[in-house]
């Protein structure tokens, strides 16, 4: 049940507007940490897709 808790916290997490990458990306990973320290399998591919869209899409003002 603990894990399922932990995953579903991972996927509802979003950058919040006051905070950096790094910030937002630490807390998805410290989620992961305990996933994985609860011996459940946590692909990398899937921590990398979840910044990607967490992270708004900077765009280049005029």
């Amino acid at each position: 049940m603990k894990v399922l808790n932990l995953i579903r916290e991972f996927e509802s997490q979003r950058m919040k507007d006051s905070e950096t990458v790094k910030e937002c990306s630490d807390r998805l990973l410290d989620i992961v940490n305990k996933v994985r320290l609860l011996r459940v399998e946590f692909k990398d591919t899937r921590i990398v897709e979840k910044i990607l869209v967490t992270v708004p899409e900077i765009r280049d003002v005029p």
